[in-house]
């Protein structure tokens, strides 16, 4: 059996625990609006009311702006990954590999890459290579 937990005790640590999860959220609100995105807001609120819907709180677009960008950083980081290991293991098995392509730090982007960089991160890709579902 369990002590009976007094209300006032579990209703300061909700109170408590609310009002980290409150500051935490005012942090991260803070460190957004000090960001610059490489996603203009401008772009968002255009294909937001392509969409049919209407961004308000220009807050809401500069989240969406940022969120944008560490989606567009992670996916290619992992494609960056993916060539370089690709690129690796033709060289390893090319025997005639010159210096000046191992020389070459200039790194391709191919569609079945991007498009298992894209999948890693719950995008699928499907039917031609154009079309995104």
């Amino acid at each position: 059996d369990e002590p009976a937990r007094s209300v006032p005790a579990s209703f300061a640590m909700v109170e408590s625990e609310a009002q980290k999860w409150l500051d935490d959220a005012d942090e991260a609100r803070k460190a957004v609006d000090q960001y610059s995105s490489a996603v203009p807001t401008e772009l968002v609120a255009y294909y937001a009311k392509k969409k049919g819907l209407s961004i308000k709180d220009p807050q809401v677009a500069k989240l969406i702006a940022v969120s944008t960008e560490e989606f567009l950083t992670r996916v290619l980081g992992d494609a960056v990954e993916l060539t370089k290991k690709l690129q690796s293991s033709t060289a390893a098995g090319r025997k005639e590999a010159t210096t000046d392509e191992n020389q070459n730090n200039d790194l391709t982007l191919h569609m079945d890459i991007l498009a298992k960089a894209l999948k890693d991160n719950g995008v699928n890709v499907s039917g031609s290579q154009y079309y995104f579902e």
